[in-house]
């Protein structure tokens, strides 16, 4: 962990035996430099989906399911503003040890595809379409259940 770029913020809801609803606040960040020109950025995003557990034993368990990933960024340069959109699916892959009643550890990756929508005054198109899974993409979570 090099910074706090890259922390989210995920809400898991029990729907049925072994099933849940998750939510997740993706990184965001603002940033604003040159304050001649006020430069400025925006960024925030927001996955749904839901994953299903399977016990391993009485304390591991695995668990696999989607979602939909939605990331917008804005970008504001010399009376210049552009719009970013990453919408998106993935595919949630992880195992989850309860270390006591209200603590539990996960280990997830969500290997996922991605376009890139801009828009500015001139133009808007899609510029980007990413397939992504890499060793960055490995998270480490403490979860707090209620």
């Amino acid at each position: 962990m090099s910074g706090f770029d890259d922390f989210d913020f995920t809400y898991k809801k029990q729907k049925a035996e072994n099933e849940y609803k998750r939510v997740r606040l993706i990184s965001s960040n603002f940033y604003l430099s040159d304050f001649e020109d006020i430069n400025h950025s925006l960024s925030l995003g927001l996955t749904i989906g839901k994953e299903k557990r399977k016990a391993l034993n009485e304390d591991l368990s695995i668990y696999k399911g989607w979602e939909v990933i939605g990331r917008f960024q804005s970008f504001h340069s010399n009376d210049d503003l552009t719009l970013f959109f990453f919408p998106g699916i993935g595919l949630v892959l992880g195992f989850q040890y309860k270390l006591n009643k209200n603590f539990l550890v996960n280990l997830e990756t969500i290997p996922r595809l991605t376009s890139t929508i801009q828009h500015n005054s001139t133009i808007t198109k899609l510029s980007n379409l990413n397939l992504g899974f890499d060793s960055n993409d490995i998270a480490l979570g403490l979860m707090y259940r209620f």
